[in-house]
Formats: C-alpha cells, structure tokens, sequence
C-alpha cells in the first residue's frame, strides 16, 4: 500500500511576500560556507533544521517535503532540476500557520544574523536552493514589492542597499492589489524593482503561478533611484539592482572550473601551476570557485581564471 500523504495546512497570508520588513540593511560577513557541505536529499536538509530545536520549525515541515515531492515528481522538468531540486524551492513557498514556524522565515532571520556560524543548520538546504535557482534562466526585469505601512523615510534617493534575506516579488502590479497582498487602501509602500538577475518560480511555486513570483538572490545590492507619493495612502518607491564594484559577485551561470592543466577542483581548491590555495571570495555570498563550483558573470570572461596564475579557464 503506497505511504498516504496528509495535505497540511497551507497559509494563505502570503508572509514572504512581506518579508522585507525584517531588512537591515547591516552590512554583514560574507556567506562562503555554503559548499562545503556534504550534498544530502531534501529529507535529510530539513531533518538536520529539526535537529534545532531553538529554531522552532513547523512540526508538520516533513508532510510538506514528502507533498512538494510528490507534486515535482510529476513530469519532467523543463529546466532539468531534479526532483530535490525543484521540491526545495517548491518547500521555499509552502508557509506555514504562523511566519516564525514557516521555513522561508528561518532561513531568511538566519542569512540576515551577523553571526555567520548561525547559518549552519540550514546551509545544506540553502546548497539545495541555490543550486535549483542557479538552473533557471535569468530574468531581466521590472518586479514589484511591497509591504503595509509608509517605510518610504527608508530609502532616500541616491542610497545603496544590500537585502541580504531571499526576496519573494511579483512579475504583475495586479497581484499586489488583490486584498491578500497590499489591497488598494490603507498606508502602503510599493517598490518598482529594475532587477537583472531576478529568477522566476512561478512554476514551482505551491501556492500558484498566478502569482508570478519572482526570488532575488540574498545579498543583492540596490540603489534608490527615486520615490513619489502617489497619493495620501501609497507611496512607490523606485529601486535598480547595481553591481558591485567586483562584477565577479553576480550570478548568471554556475560552471565546473577545470584548470589549464586539467586538475579537476572538484576536489581542490589548489591551482595546480601556482598552487593558490586561496578561496577567491568576492563581494556578495559568492566565490570564483570552490571545489570546482564557479559562480560567475558569465560576460566576464577574465574572471574566469585563477587570478594568480590566468591557467584556469571554462571548460563547460
């Protein structure tokens, strides 16, 4: 007899869509520990979340693993995600009654704490994320934001700010004005969002794919280009995702790096030819390469090298 899956609850209150409430804008460590764990199935990532007990994760969080398991393993995926894969972004989106308890909530309180080591126990399933949006193709774009109440003081125009958490949008303005999100009355700020490495889930997501949902990679940068009242009650905020002075920080293609002397580092660091043993770490959450793991512009073709030595080339 196949196991019964019990349909949990799912909220409806859209919590992560409103996540940007609990932004700092701190300027925080970078992330560069996220490759080293060992990979593990999305079962064995969210049971060593469990294993946390202080960081109180919905009791049901399992039902929903082996329910967005199901659910991806119909079909084959056009992005050719694994099933781990697309059920880890799937899992991203399926809330839970309370925001705490949702694990979107956790990671996100988890990526924006100072304190790096508290990341630990969701970075294999941060691995599992990240890994499933670097396969989406890129998308280059307006997204929209919003939260409830007038937070526009926030942002003045010409400041840079770095939103460290995954930030939930929406491809359409319209769905922000159904009442489950902003509605169209009360003190609300909407963000116009000039976003260049945007990653629709649309497809993946539990909830539906009307909602055009959009992540923003953790540690992407702004700039506040501008902000207008609208009227008494809203007031819209306009941001443009910038570069960082090193460009090698943004993503927009995972590669295995092979040095020019064929050493496979999958399973170095070290250049063969110069032995740099060094990470490479860049600004942002990304490095150049770590065990054979490049997050790159894939237009800057320089970067591609190991920067001591230039052997180090794209073999993909």
């Amino acid at each position: 007899m196949a196991e019964e899956i019990i349909v949990p609850s799912i909220s409806t209150p859209h919590f992560r869509f409103f996540d940007l409430m609990h932004e700092t804008d701190d300027k925080l460590p970078l992330i560069n520990d996220y490759q080293q764990p060992k990979q593990r199935s999305l079962e064995e990532a969210i049971a060593y979340i469990q294993q946390h007990k202080t960081l109180h994760i919905d009791a049901d969080i399992q039902n929903k693993v082996s329910l967005a398991r199901k659910k991806c393993s119909e079909g084959d995926d056009i992005n050719n995600l694994t099933v781990d894969e697309s059920a880890a972004i799937q899992l991203y989106t399926m809330e839970s009654e309370t925001e705490r308890e949702s694990l979107f909530y956790i990671l996100n309180s988890l990526l924006r704490s100072p304190d790096r080591n508290e990341l630990e126990p969701v970075l294999p399933y941060f691995k599992l994320l990240i890994g499933a949006l670097e396969k989406l193709p890129t998308l280059n774009g307006l997204i929209y934001r919003g939260v409830n109440g007038n937070i526009s003081s926030n942002f003045v125009k010409g400041k840079k700010l770095t939103w460290w958490g995954f930030s939930s949008c929406t491809q359409s303005l319209e769905v922000l004005q159904k009442e489950e999100f902003l509605g169209k009355s009360g003190q609300r700020t909407l963000f116009y969002i000039e976003c260049i490495n945007g990653k629709s889930i649309e497809n993946y997501s539990y909830s539906s794919s009307d909602e055009k949902e959009v992540l923003v990679l953790p540690g992407t940068e702004f700039l506040v280009t501008g902000k207008k009242r609208a009227n008494r009650d809203l007031t819209i905020v306009h941001l443009k995702e910038i570069r960082a002075d090193d460009p090698a920080s943004y993503v927009t293609k995972t590669i295995e790096k092979i040095c020019g002397h064929n050493c496979n580092l999958w399973k170095t660091r070290q250049c063969c030819h110069c032995s740099d043993k060094r990470a490479h770490k860049v600004i942002g959450l990304y490095e150049k390469y770590v065990d054979g793991i490049g997050f790159v512009n894939e237009a800057l073709r320089h970067e591609y090298y190991c920067p001591t030595c230039k052997l180090h080339e794209d073999l993909s």
